[in-house]
């Protein structure tokens, strides 16, 4: 599978690195990485340097994306305020599109509803 680790946004909570540690070789939140506070473009850059896929519900990334185009690759949720269950059980029932995604190179970013 292409690149698998996955650095959460802040604006996505801290604990939905253990509900995705199944379906992830790596996964991290921004605080982890002391990206806290951090500007969209410094975390762009970390990912970028560390080849990490961001997933946020912020849709700076998904624009930076569409300005710069990848690595790295964002991961968008337009779920709407969700629990961290809820948000693990949205990523894991999307897992094959967000398999493909990862894999397919020329994509750059992926909202999921």
């Amino acid at each position: 599978m292409g690149n698998t680790k996955i650095l959460i946004d802040e604006n996505l909570p801290r604990r939905l690195v253990s509900q995705l540690a199944a379906c992830f070789i790596e996964s991290a939140h921004v605080s982890e990485k002391s990206l806290l506070k951090n500007s969209d473009r410094k975390i762009w850059q970390y990912a970028k340097e560390n080849n990490f896929t961001i997933l946020t519900k912020d849709n700076d990334f998904t624009e930076l994306s569409k300005l710069f185009g990848c690595p790295p690759k964002v991961i968008r949720l337009k779920c709407g305020n969700q629990t961290t269950v809820n948000l693990a059980k949205i990523m894991i029932a999307k897992l094959e599109i967000i398999i493909n995604f990862l894999e397919a190179e020329e994509l750059c970013y992926l909202e999921i509803e």
